[in-house]
């Protein structure tokens, strides 16, 4: 039996958002989070018909954790763009899709 083994990359040192129907987005959520490593993903929690997961890594990943030492982290998570004092990239779910197929995750 041959395995092939391939390494996750990524080349991404962002911050990046993806929207989707409820399902949809969290399947989507939930591979990224199984075939890559860095990543925090994570949704704002506002009640909509769609959700909006955010995608975070590099030293954007180091400032969000640094800011979760003076913000409450249900506040951040609902306003993380504010408190990352930037607007997130958006991504569509089809792009994430194909990305995660080729076992790369780049914005």
């Amino acid at each position: 039996m041959q395995v092939k083994n391939t390494p996750s990359v990524i080349h991404f040192q962002g911050f990046a958002k993806f929207k989707g129907k409820p399902q949809a987005a969290t399947r989507t959520a939930d591979k990224i989070k199984e075939n890559f490593e860095s990543p925090f993903v994570f949704w704002d929690k506002k009640i909509k018909k769609e959700k909006t997961y955010y995608i975070i890594t590099g030293k954007h990943k180091d400032k969000f954790i640094s800011l979760m030492r003076d913000i409450d982290m249900f506040e951040l998570k609902e306003n993380v763009e504010k408190y990352m004092k930037e607007k997130a990239e958006k991504i569509s779910l089809k792009e994430l899709h194909k990305q995660i197929k080729n076992g790369k995750l780049k914005i």
